[in-house]
């Protein structure tokens, strides 16, 4: 889990993950269900998306995220 508030990206922080972590600009690349491209990890917030709206939007993309991650673990469990 990473966890930032007002935050930009640190790119240099992530540059382990760069060739794995698809990008749109400077954005993380992320599917309806906030799914990115690196396996058993979702992204939500200003990380993704920007606009007026961005506090409601985050939440939604983190209730949209739990909602998948839930659906994946409980697939693990059968």
């Amino acid at each position: 889990l990473f966890k930032a508030i007002g935050q930009r990206i640190v790119w240099d922080e992530l540059a382990e993950v760069g060739e794995l972590l698809k990008l749109d600009g400077k954005r993380v690349l992320v599917n309806e269900n906030r799914k990115t491209s690196l396996d058993g990890v979702w992204a939500g917030g200003d990380c993704v998306g920007d606009g007026e709206d961005l506090t409601v939007t985050a939440v939604q993309d983190g209730k949209l995220a739990a909602i998948d991650i839930d659906r994946v673990l409980r697939d693990q469990d059968s």
